[in-house]
């Protein structure tokens, strides 16, 4: 955009000005009266976006380029005359209302308010252009905004068509048909539930409803709790706070402590202390692989050794309704196989989702991503500071970190996004019943009222992510009630737990 004058034209301009205001000051006093008795001129605020709606800019599309993270730029060309009428209209605004000394308000030389403001005029004059030309550029090509458009650039000389370029992160259009989200074939992982695994998990009740007694002679043996201090240092002896804990009790040191730590416990008596190297392993920013050494301080404060409970008809009692460790073991077999459907269905799911990513390709909206990506960092932040821990404390690398939950993101956003799709070409809704019925299911399961729990969504601002997750919900059970799917048997089945 051109609007730079030659040193020679802004001096020329600037005697011209001096002129024009001298002249301006035989002229005021009579103006005065005049002024004075002139009626206002009326500009309601609402007649001018009555006008704004319906004015239109005919433009050119000359050029459209497709940007990473769904953002397209369009380069258009509009006749000089849709934009010098505004530029006139900007001045003759400015004569009315500027004051500039030796004329009275509204009497200044249009020439004079046109030397004195015409820079920002210019740039006020693309400013209108541009709105109007997003405005009729979103509906003739039927666009989504994902977040206001931009001007990315702006071409202006006298006379001829101005260009401007607007940049805009749009919904993708998802070329997306019956065949493609319908008989998608995968194949899922089946887990029988056997005797075995049932005995798995009532072991693992059995142990949940342990009691610890304190063990007042001897040395820590393999599978007893204890009790300790503990001081975390990294290779340049900065405490790790998230690591650094006092009087904390370990039921089973090996399940939360690093091997070297549970291995040096062995044998250690109560009121011993040492100090053990933990090598980690992690990825230079290079990516090279790399190792750090953290020094655990340790202090045994207490040994305790675990008292199972007895398997019989008393534990199946105190553990819940059951009458004996037959109706137990029922339930234990009845849960687990609840949730191996649910988790073969998730799985499907996955799969399915996979190949719809792979088979309809389209770019994630960046602000989409970028917004998806900090609530993952922000859920994890505080799932470790409930632990105690930082992101810090994981020992991966901050870049690798962001750059795996950039791909979680761009995942779930395309999920989502072939969700609302399927959607839309199914005429899935979600009716107010649906809501009432999940909100009613929601208020049993936390053994409040209907109406509180409404309330509460509705003061958090999640009734409408409410509905979302409904809608996704009964998307999803149309992709999978569609699906062709196949079942391989593990070979090994996991443990599995009861939720």
């Amino acid at each position: 955009m051109a609007e730079d004058r030659p040193k020679d034209e802004e001096q020329e301009s600037s005697t011209e000005e001096k002129e024009l205001a001298a002249d301006g000051q035989e002229e005021r006093a009579e103006e005065a009266s005049e002024d004075a008795a002139a009626p206002a001129e009326e500009a309601p605020e609402a007649a001018e976006e009555a006008k704004e709606e319906e004015e239109k800019v005919p433009f050119e599309i000359v050029e459209t380029t497709n940007q990473p993270g769904s953002v397209v730029d369009y380069k258009l060309r509009i006749a000089y005359e849709e934009y010098d009428k505004r530029l006139s209209d900007i001045f003759e605004d400015l004569r009315k209302s500027v004051i500039i000394e030796g004329f009275r308000r509204g009497k200044a030389p249009l020439k004079l308010v046109k030397i004195r403001y015409g820079k920002d005029a210019r740039r006020d004059a693309v400013d209108k252009v541009f709105p109007l030309c997003v405005n009729q550029l979103v509906k003739e090509q039927e666009l989504t905004p994902i977040k206001d458009p931009t001007l990315k650039s702006s071409q202006v000389e006298e006379g001829k068509p101005i260009e401007l370029t607007i940049s805009m992160e749009v919904r993708p259009k998802i070329k997306l048909t019956e065949q493609d989200y319908k008989a998608i074939a995968v194949n899922v992982e089946q887990r029988k539930i056997t005797d075995e695994t049932v005995d798995q998990q009532l072991e693992q009740i059995r142990r949940a409803n342990a009691t610890y007694d304190v063990k007042k002679r001897g040395k820590v043996k393999e599978g007893d709790a204890v009790v300790l201090d503990i001081r975390v240092r990294d290779e340049h002896g900065r405490e790790i706070s998230g690591l650094t804990k006092t009087d904390v009790f370990f039921k089973e040191p090996s399940r939360s402590l690093p091997k070297p730590v549970c291995e040096a416990l062995v044998d250690m008596k109560k009121g011993d202390k040492t100090e053990v190297k933990v090598e980690r392993e992690r990825k230079t920013p290079k990516g090279e692989i790399g190792s750090r050494h953290d020094t655990y301080s340790l202090a045994l404060k207490e040994i305790k050794v675990m008292q199972l409970p007895t398997l019989d008809g008393e534990f199946a009692k105190d553990v819940g309704d059951f009458q004996n460790l037959t109706e137990l073991r029922a339930h234990i077999n009845s849960s687990l196989e609840k949730q191996e459907v649910e988790r073969q269905r998730s799985e499907a799911l996955s799969n399915i989702y996979e190949h719809l990513i792979t088979k309809v390709p389209f770019d994630a909206p960046a602000s989409l991503v970028a917004a998806y990506q900090i609530g993952m960092i922000r859920e994890d932040s505080e799932r470790l500071a409930r632990m105690g821990l930082k992101l810090s404390d994981l020992g991966e690398e901050t870049k690798e970190y962001l750059q795996r939950k950039a791909e979680d993101s761009i995942r779930l956003v395309k999920t989502l996004l072939l969700l609302g799709e399927i959607a839309r070409l199914e005429k899935i809704e979600v009716t107010d019943e649906d809501v009432d019925k999940e909100i009613e299911r929601m208020a049993a399961l936390a053994n409040r009222k209907p109406l509180a729990i409404r309330a509460r969504l509705e003061a958090e601002k999640r009734l409408d992510m409410l509905k979302d997750d409904l809608l996704n919900e009964k998307v999803a059970q149309v992709l999978f009630s569609n699906a062709n799917v196949s079942y391989t048997t593990a070979e090994h089945n996991p443990r599995e737990t009861i939720s």
